[in-house]
């Protein structure tokens, strides 16, 4: 029961956070499961990457299972009983239902993966994707980008504009109030060399 409970816990960590166009494709942003703002991939999304049946990423997966760490490298979120999520995460009912497993792969994992399927093509859509999905994140969390997003907000106006301004401030007057503290700290440090002379 206890590993349940686990499982479902992680599981409801997971939050889709729209799509991203990688290759032609559009690819669901999955966070979380793996820890806060981490970034994640299903089979399925994996599956449709690389031009393959979900059941032969899962078979390759299930083939070297010994290579992959649980809750690390992946999840199995079929042993969850987080249907909802797995409908989000854009799986229908049939697949959950008939499917032995469902794996959600770390970025760690999908490496992992990649390094069992060992194709030109494999490497090439692993590189682009560590270029290009995983790494947003940083891009996504820069201040410049949050600013962006913010002054967005206070454009459109409301309540979300209102606290969008709030925030803006709150991030605008961080790089001063860390200026001054390094200002005080350098004058309390010449302090006895001043009382000195």
């Amino acid at each position: 029961m206890d590993y349940i409970n686990e499982m479902n816990n992680l599981v409801a960590s997971i939050d889709v956070r729209g799509t991203q166009e990688f290759m032609g494709k559009e690819i669901p942003v999955i966070e979380g499961g793996f820890g806060e703002g981490k970034r994640c991939l299903t089979d399925k999304t994996i599956a449709e990457i690389h031009s393959q049946p979900v059941g032969e990423i899962r078979k390759s997966i299930n083939r070297n299972i010994k290579r992959f760490k649980e809750h690390i490298d992946y999840l199995d979120l079929q042993r969850s009983d987080m249907v909802t999520t797995l409908l989000n995460l854009g799986y229908s009912k049939q697949s959950i239902t008939q499917a032995e497993h469902i794996y959600l792969l770390s970025e760690r994992g999908y490496a992992k993966l990649i390094k069992i399927m060992d194709t030109d093509l494999a490497w090439e859509i692993h590189d682009k994707l560590i270029d290009e999905y995983f790494t947003m994140r940083k891009i996504i969390n820069s201040s410049e980008q949050l600013k962006s997003t913010l002054l967005l907000e206070i454009y459109n106006g409301g309540q979300a504009g209102v606290l969008a301004s709030k925030q803006l401030v709150e991030l605008e007057k961080k790089p001063l109030i860390n200026t001054i503290e390094k200002q005080s700290d350098a004058i309390n440090e010449l302090k006895p060399h001043a009382e000195y002379a």
